[in-house]
């Protein structure tokens, strides 16, 4: 298990409050960090809604027939212990224990994990990351949500290039449960271990990709990708349900097993 207990997610836009809410799902401490009252007014009608999606969602999987069901949702439950009650209980919790807060310091005081989830504006973000960099304690791991920049162009912004990475995650998060994890040249086996296990923890299936090697990460793989990336997958996912749902339901995963290269950690 990751050493992650308490999470703080920068930015409240589509991602973020699905991010922020998945986490809370999972039990963990959330707070969602906006930049001014006006975002929190446009934040807190998406946490309503995504309550109101995961409870349907719930009702909805009451019918699946197995964990390729298109009504399954993967991110919510195993198929295998599903108990409704449970999971509404755990939405209820998630909405009610969700933070929002606008003061960065207090947001972050005691934060294992924060995941920038802002626009995708290099200079917001590096900018963000500037700010961000004096006020996170020392064991604190940054991760980068973004979908179209390099992990790399923040690293000197974060103050902490060895427990800063990448991990990017698909749309309607509990039922398209992918991560993307991405590592750039500084950080450590460490931190991305912690992701890696963190991602399972809040029901992600992690794949580790590369965007540094050529500066995106649709360019065509090595022909021992797929096989390498599987390996890692296997060793970090749970046995059985995680492996059925990359098999057959996530195609947003298999792109990406084909079409990018491994980010591994240097030994």
């Amino acid at each position: 298990m990751s050493n992650i207990k308490k999470v703080v997610v920068a930015g409240g836009g589509v991602l973020g409050s699905q991010i922020a809410f998945q986490t809370a799902y999972s039990g963990f401490d959330v707070t969602i960090w906006l930049r001014s009252e006006g975002s929190i007014g446009r934040c807190q009608p998406k946490i309503d809604k995504l309550k109101t999606s995961y409870l349907s969602a719930i009702e909805g999987m009451k019918a699946a027939k197995s964990a390729a069901d298109p009504a399954w949702c993967q991110g919510i439950a195993e198929f295998g212990s599903f108990d409704p009650a449970v999971c509404i209980e755990k939405v209820n919790k998630a909405y009610e224990g969700l933070k929002l807060e606008l003061d960065m310091a207090k947001a972050v005081a005691d934060a294992d994990l924060v995941i920038e989830s802002m626009a995708e504006v290099a200079d917001e973000k590096a900018a963000f990351f500037d700010r961000l960099s004096p006020l996170m304690p020392e064991k604190t791991i940054v991760v980068t949500n973004s979908s179209s920049l390099l992990p790399s162009q923040f690293t000197s912004h974060t103050g902490r290039p060895d427990r800063y990475l990448a991990m990017h995650f698909a749309n309607s998060i509990w039922k398209m449960n992918v991560a993307e994890v991405m590592v750039q040249d500084k950080t450590s086996n460490e931190s991305f271990n912690q992701i890696m296990e963190f991602a399972q923890e809040i029901r992600m299936i992690p794949l580790p990709v590369n965007k540094e090697k050529a500066g995106s990460s649709s360019t065509p793989c090595s022909s021992r990708f797929s096989s390498r990336v599987w390996t890692l997958c296997q060793r970090h996912l749970r046995p059985r349900e995680h492996r059925q749902g990359l098999d057959h339901r996530h195609r947003c995963a298999d792109r990406s097993r084909s079409s990018t290269s491994l980010a591994l950690p240097r030994p």
